[in-house]
């Protein structure tokens, strides 16, 4: 069964993923109704820097003991763990080293048709990479692994990839000829 991992908000009524809403334990799904940027609207009583230092000694205050480390370590790798964060840490990925969001990315994916550029293989238990100029940055499309790696050791030269092409099309005579002299035809059994 596929888990969700968007949600409708009520408020502007747009599919976001659950990242984009806080969170409700009180609630089917653990987020709430509205979005971030909604609720953040709704809110009549934005977090004013006196509420957060309370935020920052209750913190502080808990990570003082043994115990309270114990608990936020145990808090935090159950989060990472979990869907939702492993959604965040790549959504933050994305953002930080292509400059894209989750978005985009499943943009990119469906004009791809759910598949590798090169390749057409289908992700099965991991996502395509995101294959960009390194020079320039720009975004080419998203690889399988194996199609990313091999343009990655060709160091994306175009000559290379020319003489690869070259090397599979056709065989080398003299090589032919060497290997036939110095080994003579092998006979399959």
């Amino acid at each position: 069964m596929m888990i969700p991992t968007k949600k409708r908000c009520a408020k502007c009524k747009v599919t976001k993923n659950f990242i984009e809403f806080y969170k409700n334990r009180s609630t089917a799904d653990g987020y709430q109704a509205y979005c971030k940027p909604c609720k953040n609207l709704i809110d009549k009583k934005p977090r004013t820097e006196e509420i957060r230092a309370k935020d920052r000694e209750r913190y502080k205050r808990r990570i003082s003991t043994e115990e309270g480390k114990k608990k936020l370590l145990a808090a935090s790798t159950r989060y990472k763990q979990s869907e939702h964060g492993k959604l965040a840490a790549w959504t933050r990925y994305l953002q930080k080293v292509y400059s894209i969001d989750s978005t985009t990315y499943i943009h990119l994916l469906e004009l791809q048709n759910g598949g590798c550029a090169i390749c057409q293989a289908k992700p099965t238990n991991r996502r395509l990479h995101v294959d960009h100029h390194h020079k320039s940055k720009k975004i080419r499309g998203l690889l399988c692994g194996k199609c990313n790696q091999a343009i990655g050791l060709l160091n994306e030269d175009l000559r290379l990839f020319d003489t690869a092409k070259k090397y599979l099309e056709c065989e080398n005579e003299a090589i032919s000829r060497v290997i036939k002299n110095n080994f003579g035809e092998r006979e399959d059994t």
